[in-house]
């Protein structure tokens, strides 16, 4: 956010005692673990952790709940004030996310790259969306977007390589993906070790 942003936005806000400022640091706070893990978010959807999805299942806690209502609504009107503001429509996206509100996020992230096309941050998310609302074949070409412009996103090509195994019925294109995860510098053992799991699967 600018600081012409800013300071327009502290004055509007002052009759409502909080500014959009503050309400989007406080979002961002609430969603900083899930943020932290956000680069190994496909943990948490991937087919063999039945046991951590059946978890997701159960009644959220207060802390899983996120914020209020009137916080998202309160957000909501600042978007309204500040249509294009990709950073609002980011982190709504994100809290109607966990919410398992995903038609929502989705519209969210979509109007986001409207604004800004190449915004890996919101195209992520998008493409975690999508396969949320079991829409593969466009989560595919979502990720497939993120690679093309971050060539050494091991998380990504990943998750391509779990959608192309599982869900897409190609192997081939899996086992490719999966390669690329081990050839790639800097890769974090744990997933270096899943990658490798899921090409011994596929008989490499």
């Amino acid at each position: 956010m600018s600081a012409k942003e800013t300071q327009n936005t502290s004055q509007n806000g002052q009759g409502s005692g909080m500014s959009s400022r503050q309400l989007l640091l406080l979002l961002c706070g609430i969603g900083l673990v899930a943020m932290a893990i956000g680069s190994f978010i496909y943990r948490m959807e991937h087919p063999s952790l039945v046991v951590e999805n059946q978890q997701h299942s159960a009644p959220p806690t207060s802390m899983e709940k996120g914020p209020s209502m009137e916080m998202i609504q309160a957000m909501m009107k600042k978007l309204d004030e500040n249509p294009d503001d990709v950073q609002i429509m980011y982190v709504l996206g994100e809290q109607f996310r966990r919410m398992k509100a995903f038609d929502r996020a989705k519209g969210l992230y979509v109007r986001a790259l409207k604004v800004e096309p190449d915004n890996l941050q919101v195209l992520r998310m998008l493409g975690l969306t999508e396969f949320n609302l079991q829409e593969y074949q466009a989560s595919a070409q979502t990720f497939g977007r993120v690679i093309q412009l971050d060539p050494k996103d091991f998380t990504t090509f990943f998750n391509l390589g779990i959608l192309n195994k599982h869900f897409l019925d190609k192997p081939d294109k899996a086992l490719e993906y999966f390669q690329k995860v081990i050839d790639l510098p800097d890769v974090p053992k744990e997933t270096l070790a899943e990658a490798k799991s899921e090409l011994e699967s596929l008989g490499n």
